[in-house]
């Protein structure tokens, strides 16, 4: 492959000299060079289109090269035979790489008036550099040869918190990679949830725990208050792990279909509950030594798309007798459930059982845009689900976690949501405001989409049914979730959302 890769290098080049126009091989040799610097066995794919077609001698070299620029950034499987398109996308990469850096809203505007200019400017262009760009964000030097430490802001009159996060000795920022966040437990700190996931620090400097082995991202927040000793349930503790994923992400190169959330004692029990708030973020959920309460009880039903994992001692004082109504209700459901449990063992960390977690982690992995949603929601917060985002849940649905234990006669808030063959959207939800997210993943762009909110249809402000891309909202969808893979490309709101606020994943 390295011969392969000098080879496509040197036909590059000379292609490059071939072109006449001055500033046209000015820039092409500038993008060669960049080519030269981030090629990889991770990347030489990208390569494979040029290979098959642009190594052909009777093919114009600006042709040839075209299909090389574009394969490099928008992935093997694209083929742009024209140049002034392929140079286009040069830039649109730099543009969306500045507007994904930057926080100032009139600086976004201004990127984005010259993102207007280009050719290349257009939805699946602009998405497809997005899942093949390097994360917008640089992170900061490791620490004495130890994890990467990130900054997640917190809620409005709450402080900052820090997170680590533990890369691969191979970590290539053009390859994704499955990550594990891990909480801690109340007696034990981020570094320590780094140790049990990729090892503690050799002679080397290096860490060879089953992490490292399997190339995964261990992302540790510090989750918890100082002296902290139980789970609060509360927006607070959401907000930093969620928070921490989202900065992660730009940061790194996450394979977003494969995060795991884990913890151990009280951070299995955050874990658990914040899994079943937000199933769509994960890939699959590991908790040693957790207890099952409050809102866990309610929330059971958001588990049924969701992998879970649970360890535990005969011991424990009586954590099975907590867990065991829930445990039962996911088995009895048939839902993707393991339950381990160690004889003669309590509370314990278990890193005796990490290999078959990294096995059972191997076959798994989150689907976005499921056919059909059934989630339920209690809080305030816990308002998006996938692809249908609310807000304004009737009150005699909503528990805050100060007003515990509810009233009798609460039951939890039910969203459902289903697609069809026919290009056609339907949402069952009684909030206030329901936005529903649209990509080409759900529905087809280039046909007439019926969407129906509680039986009736919603239209949307354009003239057709037809769903068209909005690129600003892409371009603000890539920045503040984060997830490249995944972008929405449009969205269509209930007529209340259309008079209030816009929705804010």
């Amino acid at each position: 492959r390295q011969a392969l890769a000098r080879q496509l290098m040197d036909a590059l080049r000379a292609r490059a000299t071939q072109i006449e126009d001055a500033d046209n091989r000015r820039q092409i040799e500038g993008f060669l060079a960049e080519i030269t610097r981030e090629l990889s066995f991770s990347t030489l794919n990208r390569l494979a289109t040029f290979q098959r077609l642009g190594l052909d001698p009777a093919m114009p070299a600006d042709r040839a090269l075209a299909i090389a620029m574009s394969g490099w950034l928008q992935g093997e499987t694209v083929a742009n035979e024209n140049l002034k398109v392929a140079l286009s996308t040069i830039r649109v990469q730099s543009l969306l790489r500045d507007y994904l850096r930057t926080a100032d809203e009139p600086a976004r505007d201004r990127i984005y008036a010259h993102l207007e200019e280009e050719e290349a400017f257009d939805a699946p262009t602009l998405t497809a550099i997005a899942r093949q760009m390097r994360p917008p964000q640089e992170a900061a030097a490791p620490v004495l040869n130890g994890p990467h430490k990130i900054i997640v802001p917190g809620l409005e009159g709450e402080g900052s918190s820090e997170c680590l996060v533990q890369l691969p000795p191979e970590y290539d920022p053009l390859r994704k990679y499955p990550a594990i966040i891990s909480l801690h437990a109340g007696w034990s700190t981020p570094l320590n949830q780094i140790e049990w996931w990729a090892g503690m620090l050799g002679p080397d400097g290096k860490r060879h725990g089953q992490a490292t082995r399997h190339g995964v991202i261990v992302i540790a927040p510090a989750w918890g208050r100082e002296h902290q000793m139980s789970y609060e349930y509360s927006a607070r503790e959401h907000a930093v792990v969620l928070g921490s994923l989202r900065e992660a992400m730009r940061c790194f190169s996450i394979d977003t279909d494969r995060v795991f959330l884990s913890g151990h004692s009280i951070g299995g029990d955050a874990a658990w509950d914040i899994a079943l708030a937000h199933p769509d973020l994960w890939a699959g959920l590991v908790a040693v030594v957790p207890s099952a309460d409050k809102y866990v009880h309610h929330y059971w039903p958001n588990a049924k798309t969701l992998p879970i994992y649970i360890i535990g001692g005969e011991l424990d004082n009586d954590c099975f007798a907590r867990n065991s109504m829930d445990l039962d209700r996911c088995f009895s459901k048939g839902f993707d459930i393991t339950y381990v449990e160690y004889r003669g063992r309590g509370h314990e960390h278990f890193s005796d059982e990490i290999i078959r977690v990294f096995a059972w982690m191997q076959r798994k992995k989150r689907l976005f845009f499921p056919p059909s949603i059934d989630a339920v929601t209690m809080r305030p917060w816990d308002r998006f689900f996938w692809w249908v985002e609310m807000s304004g849940a009737p009150a005699k649905t909503v528990v805050m976690p100060s007003a515990w234990p509810p009233p009798p006669t609460i039951r939890p808030f039910t969203i459902e949501a289903k697609t069809t063959p026919g290009n056609t959207v339907a949402v069952r939800c009684g909030a206030d405001r329901v936005q529903i997210w649209l990509s080409p993943e759900l529905v087809d762009f280039t046909k007439p989409v019926v969407i129906t909110l509680n039986g009736r249809r919603l239209k949307n402000n354009a003239k057709t049914d037809t769903p068209v891309a909005d690129m600003r909202l892409i371009l603000e969808d890539l920045r503040t979730r984060g997830d490249r893979q995944h972008p929405f490309w449009a969205t269509i709101e209930s007529a209340k959302t259309q008079a209030g606020a816009s929705g804010n994943r």
